[in-house]
C-alpha cells in the first residue's frame, strides 16, 4: 500500500550458460524478450531501478495515533483474524556508491545510520522470541506470532504479526500494545553481554553458508522482492551488525519505535474473519467500517477502509525520494 506496483522477473540457473560475464547477458537477453510480450513504455534495459513512485511517509504520532487499515476476509470457512503492525523507520543504508545529497537523501529524508540500521535487525531477533512468548505460549492467541525486520523499496521497519483463531483485532492490537511495553522493558534490563552475543550470533547466521541451491534463490529473491538489488548486502552488513552495543539497541528502540515517542509511524492492519466482522457489526456495507469511521475515527487514528479512502490518503502524503539501486553488482 505505500508504493506503486512493479512487476519483478527473478531468473536462477546453473551451468556454463549462466556463469561470468554470461549470465547477466543471457538475463538482459530473456527480459528483452519479456518486453515484448508485455505492454509498457521502457526503452530497452537498464542498468538501474529507480523506484520511480518512492514510498509514501507514514503519519508520526503527533500527526496521527496512527494508520489503521481494516479489511473482511469473506470466506465462511476461514477463523482467523490478523493483525499486522509495521514501524516504518527511514531509507536503509545504502552499499556507499550513490551520492545521497544528489539522490535528495538529506535532512528529514536521511538514511539511517550504519549503526541504527544494524540495531533494527538485533532488535528484531530479541523481538521474536519474546512476542511469541507472551502472545502465543502464555496468552494463546494463535499460533502464527512472529516479529521482524521488514523493508520494501529501500525503506526499513519493524513488523510485528499475530493471528488468531479465538480473538478479534482489536483485543488483538491491544495485547500486541501491551507487549510493546514489556519488551522496551526487557531490553533495558538485558545485560551488555547477552546484546552482544544476540548480535554476534545473528552477524553468524547471516553469513552462513546456503545449505542448498533453495536457500541461496531465497536469499537473491528476497533482494529482489524488497527492490534492494544488493546482492553482496548480507556480507557488508555483517559486521555492522556484529558490533552492535546495548546503548544502540536502546537508542534505535527509543527513537523509532517506543510507546509515546513523537517519531514513531506505525501501520496497523486489521484482518477480520466474518465471524468477528459480524460480533464488531461491520458486515453491514461493502466496508470494513461505517461511513463515520471512513475518514478517521474518535481516538484520532486515521482509518483506511476501501481503496478510495486507501488512494486518498496516498495523494496527499509526502514521499521519500526515489531509491536507486543495481541490478546486480
Amino acid at each position: 500500500m505505500m508504493s506503486d506496483t512493479t512487476l519483478e522477473v527473478l531468473l536462477t540457473g546453473g551451468g556454463a550458460a549462466m556463469e561470468g560475464e554470461a549470465g547477466p547477458a543471457k538475463a538482459a537477453a530473456i527480459g528483452n524478450e519479456l518486453r515484448e510480450l508485455l505492454p509498457n513504455s521502457s526503452e530497452g534495459p537498464s542498468t538501474t531501478t529507480t523506484g520511480k513512485s518512492g514510498t509514501i511517509k507514514l503519519p508520526t504520532e503527533p500527526e496521527s495515533n496512527g494508520l489503521l487499515l481494516r479489511r473482511i476476509v469473506r470466506d465462511p470457512t476461514n477463523e482467523n483474524s490478523a493483525v499486522q503492525m509495521h514501524f516504518q523507520t527511514s531509507v536503509e543504508v545504502g552499499d556507499g556508491t550513490s551520492d545521497d545529497e544528489q539522490a535528495g537523501f538529506t535532512g528529514e529524508n536521511q538514511r539511517m545510520s550504519v549503526t541504527e540500521h544494524a540495531a533494527l535487525d538485533v532488535i528484531a531477533r530479541l523481538a521474536y522470541p519474546s512476542i511469541f512468548k507472551t502472545l502465543r505460549t502464555q496468552q494463546q492467541l494463535g499460533y502464527l506470532v512472529s516479529g521482524y525486520a521488514g523493508r520494501f523499496d529501500g525503506i526499513a521497519g519493524l513488523t510485528l504479526v499475530c493471528q488468531s483463531s479465538n480473538t478479534p483485532p482489536p483485543e488483538i492490537q491491544r495485547r500486541m500494545d501491551e507487549w510493546m511495553v514489556t519488551f522496551g522493558d526487557e531490553i533495558g534490563a538485558m545485560s551488555e553481554e547477552d546484546i552482544s552475543t544476540n548480535a554476534k550470533a545473528l552477524a553468524a547466521s547471516i553469513i552462513q553458508k546456503s545449505d542448498s541451491m533453495l536457500d541461496q534463490h531465497q536469499i537473491y529473491a528476497g533482494e529482489i522482492q524488497q527492490m534492494r538489488y544488493d546482492f553482496n548486502r548480507r556480507e557488508r552488513r555483517a559486521p555492522e551488525v556484529a558490533n552492535v552495543t546495548k546503548a544502540d539497541v536502546v537508542a534505535a528502540w527509543n527513537k523509532w519505535y517506543a510507546p509515546g515517542v513523537t517519531t514513531r509511524k506505525p501501520l496497523m492492519l486489521h484482518f477480520y474473519s466474518t465471524k468477528d466482522a459480524e460480533a464488531e457489526g461491520l458486515m453491514s456495507t461493502d466496508t470494513c467500517a461505517d461511513d463515520a469511521d471512513a475518514d478517521g475515527s474518535t481516538d484520532g487514528t486515521t482509518v483506511l477502509t476501501d481503496l478510495a479512502s486507501l488512494r486518498n490518503f496516498k495523494e496527499g502524503r509526502p514521499k521519500y525520494p526515489s531509491v536507486s539501486l543495481k541490478w546486480w553488482s
